[in-house]
């Protein structure tokens, strides 16, 4: 029978993934130690597991630090969303233009079998405007999770959505405002407070397959 938590298995990996990212200020391995145990305690990720280059198909136990991240690209656990479902999970880290960004991510193939309605997104009718019903609780759930990460360890930019890497970064937002159509979130440091501007565009506008 086939599971969402089932580490090893490939069609759960698939489809792209669902994010939060925390852009960090620079490179600091203490802080995005930290900020690596932040995320794996506050989002609840049960195990830490790698693919090694010899057995990229197989997981193994491997240590959560940020050489073991570097080393393999990727960090991996299970989590249980809200209503109990268990799905995979995906940390890693990127350099990017002198910042880094820590990416918790959940795989579209293993959240589609736990969303029956989120099977094609965001292709076709799976990706148009009532894919709110199960994006929306899981945005404010990853939301969440920023927030208690930002209260012991504050980052300059977070963002929640589908693929939302390189989409926008502190320096570009810094200054403005983030649009009133959004199609996906933003969590802003203000005056020491993280304030969640959610996704108000639902509607990812893709064609059918």
């Amino acid at each position: 029978m086939f599971s969402a938590a089932d580490l090893d298995d490939q069609m759960n990996w698939a489809g792209g993934h669902y994010e939060l990212t925390l852009e960090f200020s620079r490179r600091d391995g203490p802080q995005l130690q930290r900020a690596l145990d932040s995320i794996w305690h506050h989002a609840g990720i049960a195990g830490c597991l790698a693919t090694p280059s010899s057995h990229p198909t197989e997981h193994r136990p491997a240590p959560r630090t940020v050489e073991a991240l570097d080393t393999a690209g990727h960090l991996h656990g299970v989590v249980t969303l809200p209503g109990e479902h268990q799905v995979v999970a995906s940390v890693a880290v990127h350099l990017r233009g002198g910042v880094d960004e820590l990416h918790f991510g959940l795989p579209m193939g293993s959240l589609g079998r736990v969303y029956l309605d989120a099977g094609g997104f965001p292709f076709g009718a799976d990706g148009d405007a009532s894919s709110a019903v199960w994006r929306q609780p899981l945005e404010d759930w990853m939301a969440g999770i920023g927030r208690a990460v930002f209260a012991t360890l504050p980052f300059e930019l977070g963002l929640v959505g589908f693929e939302v890497s390189g989409e926008t970064d502190a320096a570009e937002v810094r200054g403005t405002s983030p649009p009133q159509g959004r199609d996906f979130g933003y969590l802003l440091p203000v005056g020491g407070e993280l304030v969640h501007l959610p996704t108000t565009e639902w509607d990812m506008k893709s064609g059918p397959l």
